[in-house]
């Protein structure tokens, strides 16, 4: 099966899996393997049944830890996802994956300390993981430690250039500390690479704080486009519109909004 699996045959290895599973329905390999491949066709739920199955049968199953604590992350669920890479990290305490993911859910969960703890003993096994460095940035600046946000961000893209996050989040640390210069270079130099909508807002944000509100404008509407739910690119957008004397688009824009303090968010991908 696991053959079939790794030769591109997915069909033909659920097709087995769930036959061996049909004759000994406590194969807790089976399991897993049939659960992985379930994830690779968007099949969540049962996915993380027939993890749960490998894991009732065997507790200690490193792997199937790691991949229900994936499949409930992917499914929205952070929170039900903290035991399962808790538990990998006891198991495998130095392993990458289980550290950079438990950071990550700690992120999510807004425990950004335990999150910048654990990242930390991670990169001191893995100085040069870009992603974890992007993540601990991420969690230093949530913690209003923004030179050491910058430090993180600098070095997941010398890293790995290619990686547009990492980019929007330094040029976000530079705003924070008023940069505002930088910010723009570095979130037109994230454009650059894609037309990402969250580095149009980005680049609005840094132009406007330099009072260029006539070409924050066009950065702030396409964000807005892109993504209508950006309510940090929309009370933005707002507030230049009533300097330039429009406060009737301005309104319209809040309508039915409770925020009214633009934001834009670290990534942590």
């Amino acid at each position: 099966i696991l053959r079939l699996y790794q030769s591109g045959q997915p069909v033909l290895a659920e097709a087995q899996c769930r036959s061996l599973l049909a004759a000994r329905p406590s194969h807790a390999e089976a399991h897993h393997l049939l659960g992985a491949l379930l994830m690779q066709s968007n099949r969540g739920k049962e996915a993380i049944s027939h993890f749960e199955a490998a894991l009732e049968v065997r507790p200690g199953h490193f792997e199937a830890l790691m991949s229900l604590g994936s499949a409930r992350l992917m499914s929205g669920e952070p929170a039900g996802a903290l035991p399962c890479f808790e538990k990998a990290a006891r198991l495998k305490p130095g392993d990458l994956q289980a550290l950079y993911h438990l950071g990550l859910v700690y992120l999510q969960l807004g425990r950004s300390e335990e999150s910048r703890k654990t990242l930390a003993r991670l990169l001191a096994r893995h100085p040069d993981h870009a992603l974890s460095l992007n993540a601990q940035g991420t969690a230093l600046a949530s913690l209003d430690r923004y030179q050491e946000a910058i430090d993180c961000f600098l070095k997941a893209d010398r890293l790995s250039p290619a990686r547009p996050e990492s980019l929007e989040n330094l040029a976000l640390a530079y705003i924070k500390t008023r940069k505002f210069s930088q910010a723009e270079a570095t979130a037109r130099r994230a454009l650059s690479m894609a037309p990402r909508p969250r580095s149009q807002a980005i680049l609005g944000h840094a132009l406007y704080l330099q009072e260029r509100l006539d070409e924050a404008e066009p950065c702030l509407r396409a964000a807005l486009l892109a993504d209508p739910s950006d309510t940090g690119s929309r009370t933005l957008l707002a507030s230049l519109l009533r300097r330039l004397g429009d406060p009737g688009q301005a309104h319209d824009l809040l309508a039915g909004l409770e925020c009214d303090h633009p934001e834009v968010r670290l990534s942590l991908s």
